[in-house]
């Protein structure tokens, strides 16, 4: 990842902070949002696209349900399509419970990885193992296996099956997670969990990822 999408990430976080604290103050999204946008000129992109749903999963992880069914609503209004958005909603109807209404939410964007990666999850949660592994393959087909997320998702249902040849696949994905994210990557607990001992260079994890 270069510089510039580093910085540009933590000020699209630092942003959502921001709106969420002006949310708290305002007591309304709608105000909120209105002040944050008169103040903070953002392309309407890079406020739909980052901003909104880092606040709106800000919101979620502190059970603020209303806030944030308010605030991806908003941004929805102006962009119904909007893959970023829509994701959001899935994992905050996920989050209610509403297993069949996040589900309907991940279909609806089918070429959008994170969507993807949640339906996978989703789906094998409910028991369609198949369906999940499906999912997983294809969003590898789609990233060039550049994804972390579904590499390690793979690999658990490889493992869950047992026996050499999937243990042997499960082994290459999880090895390639790790020589893709090094930091903050479940590939080792689940390697660990499975008893796998991955097989890494000895320079693995100290050159940061490009």
């Amino acid at each position: 990842m270069s510089t510039s999408a580093r910085k540009t990430k933590i000020n699209a976080r630092q942003l959502a902070v921001e709106l969420v604290a002006m949310i708290d103050e305002a007591g309304s999204v709608v105000a909120a949002i209105a002040y944050f946008r008169a103040h903070r000129r953002l392309p309407h992109s890079e406020f739909a696209d980052r901003v909104l749903p880092k606040a709106a999963s800000m919101l979620i992880m502190r059970h603020s349900f209303a806030d944030a069914y308010a605030l991806i609503n908003h941004g929805l209004l102006d962009d119904p399509r909007n893959a970023h958005l829509l994701t959001v909603r899935g994992k905050l109807q996920w989050k209610q419970g509403d297993l069949d209404g996040a589900q309907a939410t991940y279909e609806s964007i089918p070429t959008h990885v994170p969507a993807r990666n949640s339906l996978a999850r989703l789906v094998q949660e409910r028991g369609d193992i198949s369906r999940a592994q499906l999912l997983y393959e294809e969003t590898l087909l789609m990233t060039n296996e550049n994804n972390v997320i579904a590499l390690n998702g793979l690999a658990k249902i490889l493992l869950g099956q047992g026996g050499p040849k999937a243990n042997a696949r499960a082994q290459e994905l999880l090895e390639h997670s790790l020589e893709l994210k090094w930091q903050d990557n479940d590939a080792r607990d689940i390697a660990q969990s499975a008893g796998l001992e991955l097989d890494l260079p000895m320079d693995a994890g100290r050159t940061p990822h490009i």
